[in-house]
């Protein structure tokens, strides 16, 4: 039997949206990549909720539900000492404003980053597919005009 990852049991007020409503909650504990929260309004297992707190928000899935509370897996590595804090966001964005030229160009890639990537990486083919359609189909039309051009002379 796969053991369970440490939790850390902690109170901590934050926001959940779930189909586009927001709602006070707690979070009651937290593990590397879940929590536990109170969820005063029924959620089915396996919905998609966004839970915020000040600056951080992360997406997550329902694993489990009861008795008022239910368990997330969270799509993005949750950091207790960034949630917890206040500051938590502020702070590391001066730590890396120190940091070497090289540290502060180094990209953070979590899930939602590299799917935006992808989106428009897919829009960008897209284009370009299409202009290179409307080109060919310019080419074509132009070379049949000069073609029955130089026919005719």
């Amino acid at each position: 039997m796969k053991t369970r990852e440490p939790r850390r049991n902690v109170i901590i007020s934050a926001r959940v949206r779930v189909s586009n409503v927001w709602f006070d909650t707690q979070i009651r504990n937290i593990s590397s990549r879940g929590m536990m929260i109170d969820l005063k309004t029924p959620v089915p297992r396996g919905t998609y909720i966004e839970i915020a707190r000040q600056e951080w928000r992360t997406a997550a899935r329902v694993a489990w539900i009861g008795a008022g509370r239910c368990g997330v897996r969270t799509q993005d590595h949750v950091c207790l000492a960034e949630l917890s804090s206040d500051t938590g966001r502020k702070a590391r964005a001066s730590d890396l404003e120190s940091a070497s030229p090289e540290r502060r160009r180094m990209p953070v890639w979590t899930g939602r980053s590299i799917g935006r990537m992808l989106e428009l990486a897919a829009l960008v083919a897209a284009i370009a597919g299409f202009a290179f359609f409307v080109a060919d189909e310019v080419h074509r039309s132009l070379t049949a005009t000069i073609g029955r051009a130089a026919a005719n002379l």
